[in-house]
């Protein structure tokens, strides 16, 4: 039977692609994939960022249990002043009551950082992509009209910062997505605030020297989800901001 076939349709059977409709071919798959990669890309970085978020809801919670617990806001940092060997985090305190220490760590970027350092309690590192907003009154250097205003600064220099304190809770920033950029060891990094952000220390996102000489470029903040950033406000509530979009009115607990 199959020789008595026409030639036409044998040889139409056994005709494969030309390297022509080959090539289109492909340049339609590339094309395709080019089109379709950064998609799949924002839409895994989207997901990151709405991990990331649910995070920071955890600890904006852990935060406001804990100033219901003690009457103050969470804790900076506990130990003895001077000594770096002996000091305490404020996200050591807030595990209990988030029971994990996941929820530190952003799926986008993390760095390990120490957050309990001596005898008691022992030296524990974890990854870690936030950082605390801790203004104190004397370093509004690039914005003198500030002077004497804090962001939530309660380290072993101030005292605790009851909640009547905060004038204005939705409106001002508590903790943001960065951390260390700094090279050297992480002690090093640690030992100078780096779970800690000061506002005119990353006024430009860039700056590499504070005005007065003492050097700032450990405490940065972060723009890891579309060009910006999570922030958990004084309230506990959690939202996306711009990066570079803040104010020096945004970090700090005294109202305009």
């Amino acid at each position: 039977m199959f020789a008595n076939q026409p030639s036409t349709v044998r040889s139409r059977r056994g005709r494969g692609f030309t390297l022509i409709e080959l090539l289109v071919v492909i340049a339609i798959i590339a094309i395709l994939a080019a089109i379709l990669f950064p998609v799949f890309s924002r839409a895994r970085e989207r997901a990151r960022a709405a991990t990331c978020m649910n995070n920071m809801k955890q600890i904006g919670t852990a935060f406001t249990m804990y100033m219901q617990d003690y009457e103050a806001v969470i804790c900076e940092q506990h130990g003895v002043p001077g000594v770096w060997t002996n000091r305490t985090y404020w996200p050591y305190f807030a595990q209990p009551y988030v029971k994990t220490y996941d929820v530190f760590k952003c799926p986008s970027w993390s760095s390990l950082m120490i957050i309990a350092r001596g005898p008691e309690p022992p030296y524990l590192r974890i990854p870690f992509s936030y950082i605390y907003n801790k203004m104190n009154p004397s370093y509004w250097a690039l914005n003198p009209s500030y002077a004497g205003k804090q962001g939530f600064n309660t380290d072993l220099y101030a005292p605790a910062l009851p909640d009547s304190k905060i004038e204005d809770p939705s409106g001002t920033i508590w903790l943001v997505e960065g951390g260390s950029r700094s090279a050297g060891p992480i002690e090093d990094r640690i030992a100078f605030g780096g779970q800690q952000a000061v506002y005119e220390w990353h006024l430009d996102y860039h700056m590499n020297t504070y005005q007065n000489g003492a050097s700032g470029y450990w405490r940065r903040v972060g723009n890891p989800h579309f060009d910006g950033f999570n922030a958990i406000y004084g309230d506990g509530h959690v939202k996306w901001v711009k990066w570079k979009s803040t104010t020096p009115r945004m970090w700090t607990i005294e109202a305009d």
